[in-house]
């Protein structure tokens, strides 16, 4: 997936501001394009090998692209990235520290997904007291999943998301700080004189979802940040304060008792 987005990305025109919809819509086009491709090469995969599991070891998948100008999110399945919002090194602003969440949650549940299976076909029957595809799969999207009466009401169409960094920035609660664009990273300042805390997304398996909410994360990413020097800033060149941060996610959702995969990854994008 990775070498597909960077070859596709490559081949776009780089100039997002002379027309932002038609390079968002380039994008969209070109992300989903990937996916697809990546579906493809599991499915060319598993027909090779003598290994029948192949068949039904499928995946959700949730990717982030960061350029200068905008960040490109992008997820099948019930994986998820959340950005956060106002999160500061200021603890008296902790009531207003919060996660919006970027992508969607494909699963059989969600109405619009159980039209669109049941339209080519399929149907929606809770197992284990979770609604599945056909009666198996808890996820309405995914790449890799080659199991028969599933590959005709399965998408692999992602929900994409494109923003510029000024919508970034909004969405993260940065306008106000007297900064522009350019300027909003781990060494600027707010105009009380504040060091800002970097605007990140956490991009996480559903074994963390499954247990902590959007805002709970968010909130718990944010006390680690503030466990680094805020007059220094939270370099992260050999992992620091980002890393901390996902691993303390990782086993604070196996401490409540998640028994889905949890896989996290914290991504400073300001």
């Amino acid at each position: 997936l990775h070498s597909s987005i960077i070859r596709r990305m490559s081949s776009l025109p780089y100039d997002i501001h002379k027309n932002v919809t038609e390079w968002k819509e380039s994008v969209e086009k070109e992300v989903t394009e990937s996916f697809t491709e990546l579906h493809n090469n599991f499915r060319k995969a598993a027909s090779k090998s003598s290994f029948k599991p192949t068949d039904s070891s499928g995946t959700t998948a949730t990717m982030l692209y960061v350029t200068k100008e905008a960040i490109v999110i992008a997820s099948v399945g019930d994986s998820r990235a959340t950005i956060s919002r106002n999160a500061t090194f200021r603890r008296e602003d902790d009531q207003s520290i919060g996660g919006i969440q970027l992508t969607h949650d494909h699963t059989p549940a969600d109405p619009s997904e159980r039209e669109r299976i049941e339209r080519l076909g399929g149907f929606v029957q809770n197992g284990g007291g979770i609604p599945r595809v056909n009666g198996i799969l808890a996820v309405s999207r995914s790449v890799g999943d080659l199991v028969p009466e599933l590959i005709p009401v399965l998408s692999q169409t992602p929900n994409v998301i494109v923003m510029a960094r000024k919508e970034i920035r909004s969405l993260c609660q940065l306008e106000g700080w007297g900064l522009n664009d350019t300027e909003v990273n781990e060494d600027s300042f707010r105009t009380d004189g504040t060091p800002t805390m970097p605007c990140f997304i956490i991009l996480a398996s559903d074994g963390l979802w499954d247990v902590m909410s959007n805002d709970e994360a968010v909130f718990m990413t944010a006390e680690v940040l503030r466990h680094y020097d805020a007059g220094e800033g939270t370099r992260s060149e050999e992992g620091g304060a980002f890393q901390e941060a996902a691993e303390i996610l990782v086993h604070e959702a196996f401490v409540r008792g998640s028994t889905d995969n949890i896989g996290v990854c914290v991504v400073a994008i300001t």
